[in-house]
Formats: structure tokens, C-alpha cells, sequence
């Protein structure tokens, strides 16, 4: 972190947490994948577009992974080794209350939340069938490796990753295919391999006798100043989620109306894009700690640097992984679905949604660079403005206007006009001033 030249530590950094993030994207593409050659692509469509719900939930799992996590590794750098565990109680006992009153909220309106979202019609049943399962499981929902990591345990928490996937992978063709069990049996695979990854956690911060801490029974009480610290720290990540939720249910709100063949190829289309957004998302992760650090140490040079080198290779990785998901569409809808309505529906929305890949990161870029150093308000500033300013009104503003076509034109336009203002944001109010300090 001090001493490595900065271009070749975010560099082998990025490529770690790139491959971390692609196994576990893998859990989210699978069961698609599966349910769509088991049962059909209308069922598979129907997990697309039922996942704003489980997107809320993971917004939770942001600001109890990255709030969490920052302040137990804040504690541990200052060898406050109570603090730690009292952080790392109160984000247990701060999820799984939320995720309590998620699941009998969810459970209770199911059936309209799914329709309000886009999930209605032929999608209903299946998205029903799939979403009671995960919804009753969210408790299971996250193993807490954030906070393994703010330990220096990255080998365990890949491992906490790696583990239950393969897992997940293994059991949604037995339980698709051979028990012939359907969304269910995806939504079961799914279940085991939280379930799992939650065991794996639980015995790490309670089992595991190489531990800087432990965590007894008195540090279960409710910390006021801890858990705001948490939720203030998380919340720029968490709007983030919550953003994403928002505007792929107010998309499939409009696309519902031609049909579940435009719902279910937007979900397809989602995915892909996601995973080729992959590598931007691994550099940003990358370069959080070596900005922080370098700051934290004085070496504002190497921290101005990064945040360069960051904004640099992000465009770069963004441009290269345009050209191969614009030119493979057509093979990559193959790999979902072998309905042709849905891949030429598809095929025409992917140009539209990566044309501006390498712009599309320029709002988390910024957000992490401000989390980095500290500055949380204008963390939070950026990613509601680009949400409230540019991403919401795009989709309202096309969908009305043009439809579909309208939905897929409002995907670039929303990337361009979010980076410039992420831009404006980083020129305004650099990450690291002289003389000042954010708090």
C-alpha cells in the first residue's frame, strides 16, 4: 500500500476483486440460467423481474457489509478490539431485525408488490413461486463476509463465497431437472447455499480460535453512536441499491405493457450487462483502501494518483468490454433462452445498454473515492443527485415518451449525462483537498 507503484497495485488488486466478483455474480446467473432451459423463459424472465425485491434486501446487506465493515477495520487499526466487537454485534443484531420486518412485510404484499414492479401477468406465478422462498429466507440472506475482510481474512471470505455458489450450482440442475421441482427447487438451491454461507460465517466469528476479537453476549446490546456510524458510512452504497431497484422496476413497469417477452429479454439483457460491468466494479473496490491508506498515511500524492489511475482505467476497461458485448449479444442471449422472440428482442436492447459502458461507473467511482477519504455527505450527494437528477428522469422521460425503444435509449443517455455530473462533482470538490479535512 506504501510503497508499490500505484498503476501496478491497482492493476493486480483490481484483477482479485474482479475475479471475487464475478464468482459471485455466478450465484445470481445460475438459477436464471437453469430455470430458464428447465422450465422456460417466461419463469426465468419472472426472476428478472422480480429482483428490485431481493435488490432492497441487498441494499440492507451494503450498509451492513460497507458501513460495517469500515468500522470494525477502523477499530481493529486502532487495536480498540471491544469496539470492534461491539461493531460487529450491532450489525448482526441491525440486519436481521430489518431483515425480520422485510420478510413479514414482503410475504403479506407479495402478490402487489410484484405486480407494481412489472412482474404481473404470465410472470406472476412464477415470480410468487420463486420470491416467498428467498423472502422467507432473507435472514439468510448475507454471511457477513465484509466484516471477514475488515479482519485481513480475504482468503476466507473468498472461500465463504466460492463454497456455497459451487454449492448452489450443483443443486439447481438436481433440483430442476432430476426432482423436476421447477422455480422452487432454484429458489431451494439458492436458500441452501445462503444457509450455508451464514454457517460458514457464524462459525469464523464465533469458532474460529485466530481471531483478533470475539464476541460475547454483552456486546449484544443496541450501540446508538455505533450503528449510526454504521448506517451514515453504508448509506451512500446503500442509495446506490436502492437506485438500481428503482429504476429496473419503473422499466419494467413500462415494459410490461408489450408483453412478457420485453420483460424477460430486459432481465437477460440486465445480467449481461451487469457481468461486463464487472471489471469497472473491481477497480473501484481496488482502489477504496489504497486511496484511504495513502491519505490516512499522509502520502496525498499517491492518494491524488489512484483516484487519476482509477478514472483512467475505468473508461478503459468500460471501452474494451463494449466492442464483445455488443458483437456476442446474439451467443450470450443463446446461453439464457433458445426462444427466438426473446433473443431478437434482446438483441436489439443490448447496443442501447453497453453503447456507453465506459461511462457507466463515473457516479461509484466518485462515491468511493469521497468513502475513501471520509467525506460521506458528498458520497451520498453524488449518488442521489445522479439518481434524482439524470437516472429517474431518463426512464420516466423515455418510457412515457417512446416505450420500449424509449426505455433502452434512456440507458446511455443516463450513463453520459451521470458520469459528466460525477465528473463536475471530483473537479468542484476534489477527494483531497490541502489544508482540509472532511468529516
Amino acid at each position: 500500500m506504501a510503497d508499490a507503484p500505484v498503476g501496478r497495485l491497482l492493476l493486480t488488486s483490481g484483477m482479485q476483486t474482479g475475479i471475487s466478483l464475478l464468482v459471485y455474480s455466478l450465484l445470481g446467473v445460475t438459477d436464471v440460467l437453469i430455470v430458464s432451459w428447465g422450465v422456460g423463459a417466461a419463469a426465468a424472465g419472472a426472476i428478472s423481474a422480480a429482483s428490485p425485491v431481493t435488490l432492497v434486501l441487498s441494499a440492507v446487506n451494503t450498509i451492513a457489509g460497507t458501513g460495517g465493515g469500515a468500522a470494525v477495520s477502523a477499530a481493529l487499526g486502532k487495536k480498540d478490539y471491544e469496539k470492534a466487537a461491539v461493531t460487529a454485534a450491532n450489525v448482526f443484531m441491525m440486519f436481521w431485525a430489518i431483515a425480520a420486518v422485510f420478510t413479514a412485510v414482503g410475504l403479506i404484499f407479495l402478490d402487489s408488490i410484484l405486480i407494481g414492479i412489472g412482474a404481473g401477468g404470465e410472470l406472476l406465478p412464477y415470480a410468487r413461486e420463486y420470491s416467498v422462498i428467498i423472502i422467507a429466507g432473507s435472514v439468510t440472506s448475507t454471511g457477513f463476509s465484509s466484516l471477514i475482510r475488515a479482519e485481513g481474512a480475504n482468503g476466507y471470505a473468498l472461500l465463504q463465497w466460492i463454497i456455497p455458489i459451487s454449492v448452489n450450482m450443483a443443486l439447481d440442475p438436481v433440483l430442476v431437472f432430476v426432482c423436476d421441482a421447477g422455480v422452487t427447487g432454484a429458489a431451494l438451491g439458492t436458500l441452501a447455499a445462503q444457509i450455508l454461507s451464514v454457517c460458514m460465517g457464524m462459525g469464523y466469528f464465533f469458532l474460529s480460535p485466530r481471531r483478533p476479537y470475539r464476541i460475547c453476549a454483552r456486546h449484544f446490546r443496541p450501540d446508538a453512536a455505533v450503528l449510526k456510524n454504521v448506517v451514515l458510512t453504508g448509506l451512500p452504497s446503500f442509495l446506490q441499491m436502492i437506485g438500481i431497484a428503482v429504476i429496473q422496476a419503473v422499466s419494467d413497469s413500462f415494459l410490461i405493457r408489450y408483453g412478457e417477452t420485453a420483460v424477460t429479454a430486459f432481465g437477460f439483457v440486465s445480467r449481461i450487462r451487469q457481468f461486463f460491468i464487472l471489471p469497472q466494479y473491481g477497480l473501484f473496490q481496488a482502489a477504496q483502501p489504497i486511496i484511504s491508506y495513502n491519505h490516512a498515511s499522509g502520502a496525498d500524492d499517491r492518494a491524488r494518483k489512484a483516484v487519476r489511475y482509477a478514472i483512467i482505467s475505468s473508461l478503459l476497461a468500460g471501452a474494451v468490454c463494449t466492442l464483445p458485448a455488443i458483437l456476442l449479444r446474439v451467443p450470450l442471449l443463446r446461453l439464457f433462452t433458445a426462444d427466438d422472440s426473446v433473443i431478437n428482442t434482446g438483441s436489439r436492447m443490448i447496443p442501447f445498454m453497453t453503447g456507453a459502458l465506459a461511462l457507466q461507473g463515473g457516479v461509484m467511482l466518485a462515491c468511493v473515492c469521497y468513502q475513501s477519504v471520509g467525506n460521506r455527505k458528498l458520497a451520498s450527494a453524488v449518488t442521489f443527485a445522479a439518481f434524482a437528477a439524470v437516472q429517474l428522469p431518463s426512464v420516466l422521460i423515455g418510457g412515457t415518451s417512446a416505450g420500449m425503444t424509449g426505455i433502452c435509449v434512456s440507458c446511455p443517455v443516463s450513463d453520459v449525462l451521470s458520469y459528466v455530473m460525477a465528473m463536475l462533482f471530483l473537479a468542484k470538490r476534489p477527494v483531497i483537498r490541502k489544508k482540509e479535512v472532511y468529516s
